[in-house]
């Protein structure tokens, strides 16, 4: 069968040309995707690395369509080991929110953007993280331990830089707390993957919007206290059904954490760190981000452009497979 690399032609060329090569049936899971060349895998491999029963490539590619080299499984045919590329375009269903229908965005991807600079980075660092979230997405939450455990493993090697991408921004409406699609998309996969994490997640009461919140942990960045704002805001959400929209909720928080709650006010009222968040949201539609979470592996240096992209609440295994890969790239 023959492979096929994504980003020469127009993505609607692709849609018409998939069937004639016989992939457009499929399944995801049979398939991996790597950005700038085709890779074969086993079997076992790619359902670890994709695991999307059923869901066929033309689906996907009308959901995500990104610039992504794509080769048939060929493990019938294999003599050799292959190597483990632990790139993941297409997410799994479940652990990718994407930003939703009204909100711009380009089609196109990574491959047709370059960005030279990321996030602060901590000095001496060979790995650099680019990781965009959102506060009111759980599958943002449930994977902070994966990237936390990382963090531990590299020590000051590896440098994880958080951006801001809302997912209703105003005035895109925000969800109904009780209406069938937080609930089916909480029961169907976010209560059983927090179960499998050993995370204690609910359902929030409120669905508020997420910017005063992005605002506010730029102003804990400032102060030193990223990490703990960070986590504060998480966790006061989707443990505690507290509304991260409101001031006073975040000034409280900030206080918690060691911050100037009146300070914070100050800064959320004068709209301080406003553009800080738009810059942020900027760069992820230069980049085609449509979902979070999303993690860019790239050595420090590297443009933004070339890192490896992996998408959702993945296990930690995939995750540190994506940064051994980028060493081993840049070693």
């Amino acid at each position: 069968m023959p492979s096929l690399l994504v980003g020469q032609l127009p993505d609607e060329e692709y849609l018409e040309l998939l069937p004639s090569l016989e992939m457009a049936e499929i399944p995801i899971k049979d398939i991996i995707h790597r950005q700038g060349e085709p890779i074969e895998l086993d079997a076992a491999v790619a359902e670890e690395l994709v695991a999307v029963p059923g869901k066929s490539l033309v689906a996907a590619m009308k959901d995500h369509m990104q610039p992504v080299a794509l080769s048939l499984r060929a493990a019938r045919r294999r003599t050799s080991p292959v190597p483990f590329p632990p790139v993941v375009s297409v997410p799994p269903v479940g652990c990718l929110f994407r930003r939703m229908k009204g909100t711009p965005c380009p089609k196109r991807g990574l491959a047709h953007h370059v960005l030279h600079t990321g996030g602060p980075m901590a000095a001496g660092s060979e790995i650099i993280l680019d990781i965009w979230s959102d506060y009111v997405c759980p599958f943002c939450y449930l994977e902070l331990p994966a990237i936390e455990a990382v963090q531990r493993e590299y020590g000051t090697r590896l440098a994880a830089n958080w951006h801001a991408f809302e997912l209703r921004p105003d005035p895109v409406p925000t969800l109904d707390p009780d209406g069938e699609y937080l609930h089916t998309t909480w029961n169907r996969s976010v209560y059983p993957m927090a179960a499998e994490r050993g995370m204690a997640l609910r359902l929030p009461p409120v669905q508020p919007r997420s910017r005063q919140a992005f605002e506010a942990v730029f102003f804990a960045r400032e102060q030193g206290r990223f990490d703990a704002m960070h986590l504060a805001l998480f966790r006061a959400f989707f443990e505690d059904g507290r509304d991260i929209g409101r001031t006073d909720v975040l000034a409280a928080l900030a206080g918690d954490c060691g911050l100037d709650g009146d300070a914070l006010l100050e800064a959320l009222a004068q709209e301080r760190y406003t553009a800080a968040v738009v810059d942020d949201e900027s760069q992820a539609r230069r980049l085609g981000i449509t979902g979070v979470p999303l993690t860019l592996v790239r050595a420090a240096g590297a443009p933004l452009a070339s890192a490896v992209p992996v998408h959702g609440a993945v296990p930690v295994e995939t995750l540190r497979a994506a940064v051994r890969h980028v060493e081993q790239l840049s070693g």
